[in-house]
């Protein structure tokens, strides 16, 4: 999601978004529904949401911080 929207910041072609819109729509929605009722963000639930394989679990501030970059992105 970030990625498409860094390309398309950088380019201002629009193909790879239109290519890339329903993944990016799919992240969303799954994202969304890792978040715990009365929160704001997606909860971490082990190894899924980092590249190092390291586990955490609750809320992880890198993670919330590319939650927040996406929905910038998304909108």
């Amino acid at each position: 999601m970030l990625m498409v929207h860094r390309h398309f910041q950088q380019t201002g072609d629009k193909s790879l978004v239109i290519d890339c819109w329903d993944a990016v729509q799919e992240s969303i929605d799954y994202l969304t529904n890792l978040i715990a009722q009365g929160d704001t963000l997606p909860l971490t639930r082990g190894t899924d949401d980092t590249f190092d394989n390291l586990a955490s679990h609750g809320v992880s501030i890198y993670c919330a911080s590319l939650w927040v970059a996406g929905l910038n992105a998304h909108a």
